[in-house]
């Protein structure tokens, strides 16, 4: 719960008499310890603030399907908290109760102008952890922009008690920003870069861009949708021929991903793939028959079999293994 001292603040900011805000407590019909804090922190805010901030109760479940605070923006930009807002997490939540209606063009922020010109909603979730030095400059930059533009909505996620939703999103350290539940990225990122990210979202290179995200981060399920679209194939295929030795162990479990659910998802880039077993690179070209030899298709046979005279036995070994499974 927040501080003396915090709630002072809030209380102070009456006589400005700003537009109002409205605090909504989805309790997702969840009773909770956790769930009974955040709904007194709430209930602290809404009197101290007064008139200014009200506070109503929901039991459906908010936007990640379980109980929040959502803080509705007089812009009609949303904020839902996931996480205690105390402790070090408390300065970014005061400082949004306070700041709503300000006009964020005044002072040093030069970000402000780009920000409102996003025109397409966005959704940032940023995994937080309350002992987490960091995390609260990742939350106060993200929730700058939901200030700043009604169409971008932010969750803050408590990784901990949230373990579910963290080992969902491969949340592995933090703070972690998640952009529409696909790219993501670790770490303090500053305002003008998020909407870089944001804006990116257009470009030409943003599905090579949100492919790797997910192949590196873990999140082979929803890789795997990537791969079952219809540039999926082109996108696999430029990772697999530019990768290095580490990468390639994300993109071998997504293929075992893929190939689970549909046997016949790499057929159609089984001889580019193969190309790869004529690089120079012995790693690429022994992990290459590993793959080969799991997609399991006949186009494969004739680079294999040219691997069985090759100068590594490693490489060797693998491409003798990956033609029994063929032949």
């Amino acid at each position: 719960m927040l501080i003396e001292r915090d709630l002072e603040r809030i209380s102070s900011c009456q006589t400005a008499s700003p537009a109002p805000i409205a605090l909504i407590y989805h309790s997702a019909a969840d009773a909770s310890p956790f769930g009974d804090a955040l709904l007194q922190t709430a209930r602290q805010v809404a009197a101290a603030a007064g008139d200014r901030i009200s506070l109503s109760t929901d039991d459906t479940p908010g936007p990640l399907g379980s109980l929040c605070l959502t803080i509705s923006l007089n812009h009609g930009g949303n904020i839902h908290y996931m996480a205690m807002p105390d402790g070090m997490e408390a300065p970014p939540f005061v400082e949004v109760l306070l700041d709503a209606s300000a006009d964020l063009s005044q002072g040093d922020r030069p970000w402000v102008e780009a920000a409102q010109g996003l025109a397409d909603p966005a959704e940032l979730i940023v995994f937080v952890a309350p002992a987490c030095p960091h995390c609260p400059m990742a939350v106060r930059s993200a929730l700058g922009l939901a200030m700043a533009n009604a169409h971008i909505s932010i969750i803050i996620v408590d990784a901990q008690h949230f373990s579910t939703l963290a080992t969902e999103f491969q949340a592995k350290s933090v703070p972690m920003t998640v952009l529409d539940r696909g790219l993501s990225w670790t770490g303090v990122v500053s305002e003008s870069d998020i909407i870089a990210k944001i804006a990116s979202r257009s470009s030409a290179t943003f599905d090579t861009t949100l492919f790797r995200s997910l192949v590196e981060t873990g999140r082979f399920e929803a890789a795997a949708d990537m791969l079952q679209a219809e540039n999926g194939n082109a996108l696999y295929l430029d990772r697999w021929l530019n990768s290095t030795t580490s990468s390639r162990i994300g993109l071998m479990m997504l293929a075992e991903t893929a190939l689970n659910r549909d046997p016949a998802v790499l057929n159609s880039i089984v001889s580019e793939i193969a190309s790869a077993t004529e690089s120079e690179d012995a790693a690429l070209r022994g992990d290459t028959a590993d793959l080969l030899g799991q997609i399991g298709h006949p186009a494969a046979i004739p680079a294999l079999k040219a691997l069985l005279n090759d100068t590594n036995p490693d490489v060797v070994e693998i491409a003798t293994e990956a033609l029994s499974a063929l032949c």
